[in-house]
């Protein structure tokens, strides 16, 4: 994004990716966004470029966290999310919420589908972050199960249930 022109840098950056074989199928977003603070406008402002360059780069799943709020917080977040999800309406990318961690809104499987339908359900995908949930002591399966045809990216970690510890599994 500090090269300029986010299509014209993520078309060029594509192109020598594809001449080496290599493709991007997902993305995350920036882990500073707040979707649902004080500042959500300028985040999804910022967020715009972002997805911008992630559909010049041919990436199908932007992987976004649903913002720090609890539920007092979801008026923001579904205009939040709704505006994104507007922004790349018609390019075959999906916004793909992550579980989050224990006392975050958005750490059950019903959690995100809630978020999901709040805000309109088109565009917006799941993405299970497997050491978030393992923090709670979650079951995997169940989430995938629950998640269902919204699941569209992973995060694979491991930890010991004390910290976020990025484990290889």
């Amino acid at each position: 994004l500090a090269r300029g022109d986010p299509q014209r840098t993520g078309d060029a950056l594509r192109r020598h990716a594809a001449d080496l074989g290599v493709s991007f199928p997902q993305g995350h977003l920036s882990l500073a966004a707040d979707i649902v603070g004080a500042d959500a406008a300028h985040w999804v402002e910022t967020l715009k470029r972002w997805l911008d360059l992630y559909v010049a780069l041919g990436i199908r799943a932007a992987v976004l966290h649903p913002g720090r709020g609890d539920t007092a917080s979801d008026a923001t977040r579904t205009h939040s999310l709704g505006a994104l999800t507007r922004h790349v309406r018609g390019t075959g990318l999906d916004i793909c919420l992550e579980s989050m961690p224990p006392g975050y809104r958005g750490h059950t499987a019903e959690d995100l589908l809630d978020i999901l339908r709040q805000a309109g359900d088109t565009g917006l995908g799941i993405c299970l972050d497997t050491g978030h949930l393992n923090l709670g002591g979650g079951d995997q399966a169940a989430f995938i199960q629950a998640a269902g045809p919204r699941l569209k990216a992973l995060h694979i970690a491991d930890n010991d249930r004390s910290s976020d510890q990025h484990l290889m599994p």
